[in-house]
């Protein structure tokens, strides 16, 4: 096999995960998915942790091996507040996933573009809250920023992607809570504004190395950790699908861990592995 790097071993989310457990933690879902429990308000963001086999492993994304499981899987998610997406594409909007969880009593969230979408994967309009640029809105106790997402990828490939990602069909987001803020940027190229997040305690980071750019690439990956200097990072959107090379799917931590400046707040958990949200020390 060609190399890949490999997410280490999940460890199985169990129905603890999803209690109040008085504190607000988050968890790698593998791909480029989360989840955020917050003194019982528990939301995925991205989540694609369905199979289309089992026998052998193969994901719901583009039918690509799955290369490390998913710490738990949708038809086993018994509560869930809410689900966010930040955008459409199939590895973070995954069909078998969205059609596992909304029978539970949640909400989607996403942009217009997202509703449209899920609309089209049979999830009832009143499930889905859309919003605009920059919307603001709260789920149980924790308060939701969205960030602006640049991603046009449909621009490489014209002979096949009519439509192209306006600017108004992405987003990031950002977490305030009791404990901290937390911030998955989504996909996108570079844009001067993910440099204002100065205030996030636990940032998301996706460091592959995609040309064109249509995500950040890992030089202005690392230019914006660099920046937020004080911020915890956890590399993710990585080690999930084998697809070596396809490098949405191909990137590794060893191509960042020596130039992350305080490497100390490179956190690396396994997928599903308990990860506490704190205030960081601001340096001036």
């Amino acid at each position: 096999m060609k190399y890949q790097a490999k997410a280490p071993d999940p460890i199985p989310m169990t129905d603890a995960a999803f209690e109040n457990s008085h504190d607000t933690a988050v968890y790698w879902l593998t791909g480029a998915g989360i989840m955020l429990n917050s003194h019982g308000t528990t939301i995925m963001v991205d989540p694609v942790i369905s199979l289309a086999s089992e026998n052998p492993p193969i994901s719901e994304v583009e039918e690509a091996p799955q290369y490390c499981m998913p710490p738990i899987l949708a038809k086993d998610v018994k509560k869930l507040d809410a689900v966010l997406y930040t955008h459409a594409d199939t590895d973070h909007m995954g069909t078998l996933t969205v059609n596992e969880l909304k029978k539970l009593d949640l909400k989607f969230h996403g942009t217009p573009y997202v509703k449209m979408k899920l609309m089209e994967l049979g999830v009832p309009e009143e499930q889905i809250v859309a919003h605009g640029l920059l919307d603001e809105f709260d789920i149980g106790d924790v308060h939701v920023k969205m960030t602006l997402a640049d991603h046009p990828w449909q621009l490489d490939y014209p002979e096949t992607q009519p439509y192209v990602h306006k600017l108004e069909d992405c987003c990031g987001f950002k977490f305030y809570t009791r404990d901290g803020v937390v911030w998955h940027p989504g996909d996108s190229k570079y844009l001067p504004e993910h440099l204002d997040n100065e205030d996030v305690d636990l940032m998301f980071m996706d460091f592959e190395d995609n040309k064109p750019i249509h995500h950040f690439g890992t030089e202005l990956a690392l230019k914006i950790v660099n920046t937020l200097k004080d911020s915890e990072v956890i590399m993710f959107h990585w080690g999930t699908y084998y697809d070596p090379d396809k490098c949405w799917y191909a990137a590794d931590p060893a191509m960042v861990r020596d130039k992350i400046e305080n490497l100390d707040r490179f956190l690396e958990p396994h997928p599903g592995e308990k990860v506490l949200i704190h205030p960081v020390v601001r340096n001036k």
